[in-house]
């Protein structure tokens, strides 16, 4: 017995109503066993088949459909792609569409996915899962006035993903009526006119046309009454809140209470719904600056920076600034005055301190109008402390071919917190017993030395173990209380030009205040059974010309400072007055006449800082040394 088997492709199971089929795909093949099977079919399909047995005539002929399995994994060609999109302010609808429904090879699961790509909406990622595209898709829950990104992804219903291919596609979303206004603020007032400043309506729902502005006072006159007027405005920034928008109510009454209420409206939309706020044509006391902070610079400048304030209820005329130490002490009571064209965000000043050392500070910064707004405060500021000083230049006294006497005079100042180093440097190494500049890093990187120089600590005193004289060289050692071990004052070499430093340092609660007084000397040229001594510092002997031209260029910058400190003490007295006017966009500078901070704190400066006030504190004038 032999079979005769027929089958043909009827249908797409992809497709609607088997509107499509393979008309090619008929075939016919004979088979003796009772089973075979059919190859090369195609995926996710009907066909129809017909199985007749013949010995020698045919038998009845069976007919059944059978349906193919779909593929694995869906195949680039089944992804749709988006034809059509139309939207709303909140919603959208998509049309999706497969070129060929042929070539779907399998059930399909289509996951459909949107995000906006705007700031306010960049975390809104919506999902929507569906099994069909022959009708249109809607998504929700949209922002008006925002850009979507809509990918298309297909799976089977197994979950097994294409994951070569995605369909993506970009749309905007409609405009709507404005969300509420916010920060709806009287921020200045005259007896005629009332600031405002507001937030612009957030997250926006469209380009904003115009502010409608009705603002109302009552009266009475023989009966109580409401005058009410309105205005328009287009959005402008405001000068000093570049996110705000401001405008002016001008020609208003004197004293009198306004209720004023705004609303907005977008390019092709409503007005949205109004708020409110109260202000009275009366110039009062501002609100408190905003954002103080202080800052010590590299000297004993002090320098303030606070923001202007939210409100100022009127033009503001000057700030004051009051700092006292705890003990109330005033230690500075200043006024700066100010006006509309020299308004800032943010405004920077630097206070000169002559008094108020090593202490703790409150400061305060309040802003005036007719009256004096609440301060801003600061409390538990330390300040630096002072600094030691000669009474008058200290001087080489007498020189030898190993010693260097030199001649201290009184210190005025020296706090139990102060210490006195003395420094010798010179081209010549010294032996390892000596403790080298590098004991104190702070001191040497002050000294800024030439690299060439090689320089070690011969002394340290304190206020109670400073003498009037000391010399240098003479072959003994101290005890260093701060450094914790003793210092060798070690011979000198003859005929060797050395540079002496006396260094002061003063310190309260991490703040170091330094002053150096330079000096340099030659030792006596060594003559066999003769001991050299001259006195103050004149040498006889055949000098060292290469380490006098090494000493030249280091002691030049310090006559160069000595003329100009000079020259800078002839051309202003400080003395301080109640108001003092600010200069603008001075920067921080250096100032040869305070002694500066370990700490180097560098000010910027910044462009919405534009009031500056700069530093003119003196030292006293028998101080005459290098200062850094």
């Amino acid at each position: 017995m032999r079979y005769i088997i027929k089958y043909k492709h009827v249908k797409y199971l992809g497709c609607d109503d088997g509107e499509e089929m393979d008309n090619e795909s008929e075939k016919t093949i004979y088979e003796k066993s009772t089973s075979t099977v059919l190859r090369d079919l195609l995926p996710y399909s009907e066909y129809m088949l017909e199985i007749v047995a013949f010995t020698i005539m045919d038998g009845k002929p069976v007919q059944f459909s059978v349906n193919t399995s779909e593929t694995e994994t869906p195949q680039v060609s089944e992804l749709p792609s988006v034809t059509d999109v139309v939207s709303h302010s909140t919603n959208a609808t998509l049309t999706l569409q497969i070129s060929d429904c042929t070539l779907i090879k399998g059930p399909t699961m289509y996951y459909i996915s949107w995000q906006c790509s705007n700031e306010w909406c960049s975390q809104q990622l919506l999902t929507k899962n569906v099994t069909s595209i022959k009708s249109p898709i809607i998504i929700t829950n949209l922002l008006p006035y925002s850009n979507y990104t809509v990918k298309t992804e297909i799976g089977r219903l197994n979950g097994s993903l294409l994951e070569s291919e995605t369909a993506v596609t970009n749309f905007d979303t409609k405009t709507s009526v404005p969300n509420t206004i916010t920060n709806l603020t009287a921020y200045s007032k005259t007896k005629n006119s009332i600031s405002l400043r507001l937030s612009p309506p957030y997250p926006p729902t469209g380009e904003i046309a115009e502010y409608l502005v009705e603002y109302c006072y009552n009266y009475y006159h023989f009966y109580w009454r409401q005058d009410c007027k309105t205005q328009t405005f287009t959005p402008t920034s405001c000068i000093l809140w570049p996110t705000f928008h401001c405008f002016l109510l001008e020609k208003l009454e004197e004293d009198r209470d306004y209720d004023i209420k705004v609303k907005a409206k977008n390019k092709g939309t409503d007005f949205n719904q109004p708020v409110s706020t109260m202000a009275l044509t009366v110039v009062s006391a501002p609100d408190n600056v905003e954002n103080l902070a202080y800052e010590w610079d590299d000297y004993y400048n002090l320098t303030l920076t606070w923001g202007h304030p939210s409100k100022t209820n009127g033009p503001l005329t000057k700030f004051i600034t009051r700092i006292s130490s705890t003990d109330n002490i005033i230690c500075s009571d200043l006024s700066f005055p100010i006006n509309e064209s020299s308004y800032s965000i943010t405004y920077k000043y630097i206070i000169p301190l002559g008094k108020c050392y090593s202490s703790e500070l409150r400061i305060t910064v309040s802003a005036f109008t007719l009256g004096e707004g609440a301060p801003k405060q600061i409390d538990g500021v330390n300040s630096p402390p002072g600094c030691p000083s000669f009474s008058e230049e200290p001087s080489i006294k007498l020189v030898t071919n190993t010693t260097i006497k030199v001649n201290l005079p009184a210190v005025n100042d020296f706090e139990q917190s102060s210490v006195m180093y003395i420094i010798v440097s010179s081209t010549n190494s010294k032996s390892q017993s000596i403790t080298t500049i590098d004991a104190i890093p702070d001191v040497k990187n002050k000294l800024d030395l030439p690299g060439k120089l090689f320089s070690w600590i011969v002394a340290e005193f304190d206020n109670t173990t400073v003498k009037k004289e000391f010399t240098i060289g003479d072959d003994t050692k101290l005890k260093s209380d701060r450094l914790k071990r003793e210092l060798y004052n070690a011979e000198l070499d003859s005929n060797i030009a050395y540079v002496v430093d006396v260094v002061f340092v003063n310190e309260y609660k991490g703040l170091k205040r330094y002053r150096i007084y330079k000096m340099q000397a030659m030792t006596v040229q060594n003559v066999a059974g003769e001991k050299k001594t001259q006195e103050g510092g004149e040498d006889r002997s055949t000098p060292n010309y290469a380490l006098f031209a090494l000493l030249l260029l280091l002691i030049v910058p310090i006559m160069i400072f000595v003329f100009r400190k000079k020259e800078i003490k002839s051309k202003f007295n400080f003395r301080r007055l109640p108001v003092v006017t600010p200069a603008t966009n001075l920067g921080p500078g250096r100032s040869p006449d305070v002694i500066p901070l370990t700490t180097n704190t560098e000010s910027t400066s910044n462009s919405s800082s534009q009031v500056l006030l700069k530093p003119k504190r003196r030292l006293p004038a028998n101080t005459v040394n290098n200062i850094l």
